[in-house]
């Protein structure tokens, strides 16, 4: 049986993206697994591999409730090290849990409970810098300063339905289905 890796997430705005980028972009390439400006988003709700048949219900859903959500904004507080500064395991652009962010992930897991059951763990926004390569951290003396705090603002105004996928040996998120938020 045909499966898909999926998920839902919000896409971030072409000028966000372009400043993540240069952001990481003097990390070293041995020790950061950077994440491409290209496929940069907030996770709302991961599915995982899902069989082909479902496909079409799970972007029905996403696209049925997000016509009745309104747009709202979300706001990054800063660059972290996670799960800790002594242990990371990558890197992240914090965000901050706002009613309307809580609401829509809610709202999503919900309505996707078909397919995989809702994770307990609270949710906490982020777009995902960088992943680790955890030796050569170690090695590093000294260790660059990549924390930090900064005070940005995006607004959300679409919903994207993506699947995970690797071309020529690299992940590449593919949008199967974009949703605007009801005020857009």
């Amino acid at each position: 049986m045909l499966q898909r890796r999926l998920f839902v997430g919000i896409p971030l705005s072409s000028a966000l993206a372009s400043r993540l980028a240069r952001e990481i972009s003097s990390w070293p390439e041995e020790v950061f697994l950077k994440t491409v400006k290209e496929n940069l988003h907030v996770t709302l709700f991961f599915l995982g591999f899902i069989p082909e048949a479902m496909v079409p219900d799970i972007c029905e859903k996403v696209r049925r409730l997000c016509e009745t959500e309104d747009s709202f904004e979300i706001a990054f507080s800063g660059i972290r090290l996670v799960p800790t500064v002594e242990d990371p395991k990558m890197v992240w652009l914090a965000g901050e849990p706002s009613d309307a962010l809580r609401d829509l992930t809610t709202a999503i897991k919900r309505e996707l409970s078909f397919v995989v059951p809702s994770d307990p763990k609270i949710y906490r926004p982020h777009i995902t810098l960088a992943r680790i390569k955890k030796s050569a951290f170690r090695k590093l003396d000294p260790r660059p300063d990549i924390e930090k705090s900064v005070h940005l603002v995006e607004p959300v105004e679409t919903v994207v339905v993506y699947e995970s996928v690797i071309e020529d040996g690299e992940r590449k998120y593919s949008p199967l289905e974009s949703v605007p938020l009801a005020s857009c």
